[in-house]
């Protein structure tokens, strides 16, 4: 089986369409729920191709979804927010902008297509929740999801690297090996990718945890371990780490914005007192071994110091910029690279209104500490993403999980205020 491999597997395509069926039968509530399932296990090459264009099994089930809203005409409490409109804003200028540097279509058509997905999984998510309760479904099928994914991925482990979701292409027969450690990713785009999806179950089982349902939140806080440390990669045993200083630090959640500043001003003062940049200190991380920090240090710097090559438009491959520095592995960096700083800024802008939403949201319920955890626990979850994305860049099937997730934070600005009573 050939590692690129385009033929549409029968077994994609029924898993298909059974769960588009299923999009279309069950509560509207819980119509995030076949995404999930699709991409979780459906490697992102298996796609139909019409006229030309893509449609991953993704793009179908999300298609499904949008055409059962729009002909059943469901009631929601949608209401266009803050958050929405640069959301759009962001996609709307990082498509434009990318077309005019590389001034082609297929770039237009390649830009539109991402972008659709994205938009398609937060939009759907927006339109789907209504209060905090329905969070819940969202949270249980995503860690409900990781217990397969933790089994392949032992499976794995066990089998020399072994990877039975090759059936699909996209990925390889056998795991990568580096510096003697198997990385298995299960039917993910890459190790790190998968071992980061492992991570991010730790702050949904927390959240679930606040709701004394405890058996399925051990199973989450399990998977996410197992998950994480069979993908023997970095930067997830990183994003794990800081899920669980997230978590910790609600015993100090008073203090959040004293801290947040003092953070900030003690990387000032490293940086102002260290002979390099202070983000140097990327290239000093190895938690596994075979770690590339140093490429994540100059990856950086180069960004740094070729600003004016970039700023405008973007640019077409940073390859110039040094040695294998066509890798990007920095979202923030990506961002910049695909239309230049305009979308990068709205990207930031987007997760501090985020992170604003959390806030608001803990305002709401100041006299619920059940809610508060549970929507800390939120926050925690953009905090790991945030934290990621200096030494990960997206793609494949976390894109569609990180844009859900800021759909769940979203939605926060448009839920009613909850009271003690209802106890989430």
């Amino acid at each position: 089986m050939e590692f690129n491999q385009t033929v549409l597997n029968p077994l994609a395509l029924l898993i298909t369409i059974i769960m588009c069926v299923t999009m279309l039968l069950i509560k509207k509530e819980k119509m995030v729920i076949p995404l999930i399932i699709v991409a979780c296990f459906i490697t992102q090459l298996q796609r139909i191709v019409i006229l030309g264009v893509d449609f991953p099994m993704v793009r179908i089930i999300l298609i499904f979804g949008f055409l059962r809203i729009l002909l059943r005409q469901e009631k929601s409490t949608f209401k266009f927010n803050n958050i929405d409109k640069i959301i759009l804003y962001f996609f709307l200028t990082r498509t434009i902008l990318t077309t005019i540097l590389w001034a082609s279509a297929s770039t237009f058509i390649f830009m539109l297509g991402q972008a659709s997905e994205m938009l398609g999984a937060y939009f759907l998510l927006r339109l789907t929740v209504n209060d905090l309760d329905d969070y819940d479904a969202i949270i249980k099928t995503i860690i409900i999801a990781g217990i397969p994914m933790a089994l392949f991925m032992t499976i794995e482990q066990a089998t020399g690297g072994r990877n039975y979701f090759s059936i699909f292409g996209g990925v390889p027969d056998f795991d990568i090996i580096r510096d003697g450690k198997l990385r298995a990713q299960g039917a993910f785009s890459h190790p790190i990718l998968a071992g980061t999806f492992g991570a991010t179950l730790l702050p949904l089982s927390w959240a679930l945890w606040q709701k004394s349902k405890r058996f399925l939140p051990l199973v989450g806080f399990g998977c996410a371990i197992i998950i994480v440390f069979n993908s023997s990669s970095s930067g997830p045993i990183a994003t794990l780490g800081v899920g669980f200083f997230g978590i910790f630090f609600w015993l100090f959640n008073k203090y959040t914005k004293i801290t947040r500043r003092l953070f900030f001003l003690t990387l000032i003062l490293l940086h102002l007192g260290m002979n390099k940049p202070v983000w140097h200190l990327l290239g000093r991380i190895d938690l596994v071994g075979g770690s590339t920090g140093y490429h994540r240090y100059r990856l950086i710097d180069a960004a740094v110091n070729n600003f004016f090559n970039w700023f405008l438009l973007g640019i077409k491959s940073t390859g110039v910029w040094g040695r294998q520095l066509f890798d990007i592995t920095n979202q923030y960096i990506l961002e910049g690279t695909r239309g230049g700083i305009i979308p990068l800024v709205l990207f930031i802008v987007i997760i501090v209104k985020c992170f604003q939403s959390v806030g608001t949201a803990r305002s709401k319920v100041a006299d619920d500490i059940v809610s508060q955890k549970y929507i800390w626990a939120l926050g925690v979850l953009l905090f790991a993403h945030t934290v990621t994305f200096i030494s990960v860049s997206y793609f494949g099937q976390m894109v569609i999980f990180y844009y859900l997730h800021l759909g769940m934070i979203a939605s926060l600005n448009n839920l009613p205020v909850i009271t003690g009573e209802n106890n989430l």
